[in-house]
């Protein structure tokens, strides 16, 4: 059973909102939570704002009762609760765009999929209590009157107070805690364009080398894309080129991730 409600009021250039919602379950009991958020509007296109929002995620059935050569789920889990606090500013004239935002989130029995270096198969735990700061950047810049279409640069960074030292972790350890993006759009040549994305990427945590036997750090890399689009009324054809760079890299669990690779396809609007 769930019930929820919210309210939400401008009072000249204030924005204010609140809700709250109340859950039952018959397995993990009831939860009660809420949030509430305050904006002020500096101008028609500048806004900050602060919020405050709890949360619960109860369990799915893969957490609790799948079970596989490489899997081992656990029956008794309990449900995963946060609290987070963000501050943030948008700033959206005609030409460009500039956000920022920071987070600060209390996590409870969090949820993960974990091995240990001698186990062939991976557990679901409550890994106890694990709070996150981060921070979101983002610029872009649309251009008139020219082949460039837009320019975007932006950059993300995540800390956990807790680290995957004895385990590998699947979800909630391993995560990126650098990112930075760069993003070009251009026109090639009549209705052919392109979109190019350079990005870099830094994830923490550790995974089993099964090659060398031992535990390995996750190395940072570069990775290039790009996607050709002819468009037409009806008829958009594309190519996507991905690890241009070729990069030599593994992701969750130390799993080799494929060179340079080719996608296309085509897309047809019927009406």
């Amino acid at each position: 059973l769930s019930a929820f409600f919210d309210h939400s009021l401008t009072i000249h250039n204030w924005y204010l909102s609140a809700g709250a919602a109340a859950t039952h379950n018959r397995k993990f009991g009831s939860h009660l939570n809420g949030g509430t958020e305050a904006a002020y509007r500096f101008s028609d296109y500048s806004r900050m704002f602060i919020a405050v929002n709890s949360a619960v995620r109860l369990l799915t059935f893969t957490d609790l009762y799948y079970k596989s050569a490489t899997q081992q789920s656990n029956p008794d889990l309990q449900p995963e609760k946060s609290m987070t606090l963000e501050l943030g500013t948008r700033i959206n004239p005609v030409r460009w765009t500039f956000s920022a935002v920071s987070f600060y989130r209390l996590g409870s029995n969090i949820i993960d999929w974990v091995k240990t270096a001698d186990t062939e198969k991976w557990e679901s735990r409550n890994i106890t209590d694990v709070n996150a700061l981060g921070i979101d950047l983002s610029y872009e810049f649309r251009f008139i009157n020219s082949f460039l279409k837009s320019a975007e640069m932006s950059y993300s960074f995540l800390h956990l107070d807790k680290k995957a030292e004895t385990y590998d972790s699947k979800y909630a350890l391993d995560y990126l805690k650098h990112k930075g993006v760069f993003v070009l759009n251009h026109i090639i040549w009549s209705k052919l364009s392109a979109h190019w994305n350079l990005a870099y990427y830094d994830r923490s945590g550790n995974y089993f080398d099964y090659n060398a036997k031992q535990a390995a750090e996750y190395k940072p890399y570069w990775m290039l894309n790009t996607k050709l689009m002819w468009k037409t009324q009806k008829i958009t054809l594309f190519a996507e080129i991905n690890n241009l760079l070729n990069q030599n890299y593994v992701e969750f669990g130390g799993i080799s991730q494929p060179g340079i690779n080719l996608n296309t396809g085509i897309r047809l609007t019927v009406f």
